[in-house]
């Protein structure tokens, strides 16, 4: 696919591989930000599973928080 890319916008114009330079900036934005929340959640989530008492805790939680 990177290939493709490359010899796509090798023939295009400079309009076209601006846009496409915006467009690829954008989407990483907007990927970062949701790695960014996801791993805000899955920090979230640790606490809340902490938070049990350790006599309520199953099993398979104990091993994950340890």
């Amino acid at each position: 696919m990177v290939v493709a890319i490359y010899y796509f916008l090798h023939q295009a114009g400079m309009r076209m591989k601006l846009f496409a330079f915006a467009l690829y900036t954008c989407g990483i934005l907007i990927y970062l930000g949701m790695m960014i929340m996801e791993s805000d959640m899955g920090i979230g989530v640790s606490d809340a599973l902490r938070a049990i008492p350790e006599a309520a805790r199953s099993l398979p939680t104990a091993r994950y928080l340890e």
